[in-house]
């Protein structure tokens, strides 16, 4: 009689994410994933279970070494080998890895959140080079020291998942919403304050000591939570400075992300709304803001129940037509007030209709 596999299921999902991902993940980049959907598994566990499986990664990586001694500074051991994250963007993590495509070599340098093992950014050089690394952070450095600037937005593009490329993207910073000189503030504004840029950190660069003076802090939630450091940060500045280039990849469409389970987590961006509204009321000038606010609580209130999957997506347009649309003032604010038609008849049909009627639209 055959003792059964106790590992039989961890297998199998082992085996699909190495095919998965087109046999390019070794046992560590497996045993991320395999964490973060809630299997624990030591990674020497992970590595065996590959070997019985025959499952090699098919990229030659070799770790780059670039030891000469003692050179230059030691950073301190702030991490002390403890790579557990219990929320996102805790802890990131770095490093330089050698690798061999068609015959060249190439240094590619990721930033990877420990919380999940997401790719947040990355750049790939012919050279090892510690510029790899420093390149983004080191420009937007620099603007922000010319100008005395509390933030810096710089451009991005995306790595598409399903297109397997990159892509440009042109919406993540409206520069005809912005004034011809620099710096500027939210008064500069011609647009929305609060879709001029997006809500997300990785592509902006914050001074410590505003950061520091004015409290700002990310929201310990699953999604949405950069929306109340981000947004506040814009809403107190005096001085953003823009660096009008590329200096960072985002990955997008990745069907494992936190962005694209959000059916896991749909009551965040009420949470993250609600949270801006608070601070922006606690720092005396919410009235700046609340045409804007609630514009764009109903654009965000709508991204998300279009764009979320599952049995929540109906929790979430009852929850809008009954509760949270009032709760975002988006009900009393007069019809002539809202920016955007479209989505202020989106806003109609919820009230008036039903959720399978919205669905067909």
């Amino acid at each position: 009689m055959h003792k059964a596999d106790k590992y039989a299921d961890v297998k199998t999902e082992i085996a699909a994410i190495y095919h998965e991902n087109k046999g390019r993940y070794g046992y560590r980049r497996i045993t991320m994933v395999l964490r973060s959907r809630g299997s624990i598994l030591n990674h020497k566990t992970v590595q065996r279970l590959m070997k019985e499986l025959g499952l090699v990664c098919r990229v030659r990586i070799k770790k780059y070494r670039s030891y000469k001694g003692e050179v230059g500074k030691i950073a301190p051991n702030l991490l002390n080998r403890d790579f557990r994250a219990q929320k996102p963007n805790q802890k990131w993590v770095t490093d330089v890895t050698e690798f061999s495509l068609y015959g060249q070599k190439l240094y590619l340098s990721p930033i990877l959140d420990l919380h999940n093992g997401y790719l947040v950014s990355y750049t790939i050089s012919e050279h090892p080079v510690l510029n790899m690394v420093t390149t983004m952070l080191e420009k937007a450095y620099e603007k922000a020291k010319g100008s005395n600037a509390q933030i810096v937005v710089f451009r991005s593009d995306q790595y598409r998942e399903d297109l397997k490329e990159f892509v440009k993207v042109k919406w993540t910073l409206h520069e005809k919403q912005l004034p011809p000189y620099r710096p500027m503030n939210f008064r500069s504004f011609t647009g929305n304050v609060f879709r001029v840029f997006v809500g997300w950190a990785w592509d902006k660069l914050f001074e410590r000591k505003f950061v520091e003076e004015k409290h700002l802090k990310f929201q310990e939630l699953r999604t949405s939570n950069d929306m109340l450091f981000v947004f506040s940060a814009i809403a107190f500045a005096k001085r953003i400075e823009i660096e009008d280039v590329i200096l960072a990849h985002q990955r997008r469409n990745n069907p494992k992300s936190l962005s694209n389970t959000r059916e896991k987590s749909w009551e965040c961006f009420r949470m993250a709304l609600n949270a801006l509204k608070d601070a922006l009321t606690a720092h005396g000038n919410f009235w700046e803001f609340e045409q804007d606010y609630i514009n764009y609580a109903l654009h965000f209130s709508l991204w998300n129940l279009d764009t979320i999957t599952g049995p929540n997506k109906e929790r979430l347009y009852n929850k809008l037509k009954n509760e949270w649309f009032a709760e975002f003032g988006i009900d009393s604010l007069p019809a002539e007030r809202f920016y955007d038609k479209k989505e202020y008849a989106k806003y109609l049909k919820i009230k008036s209709g039903d959720f399978n009627a919205y669905c067909e639209q």
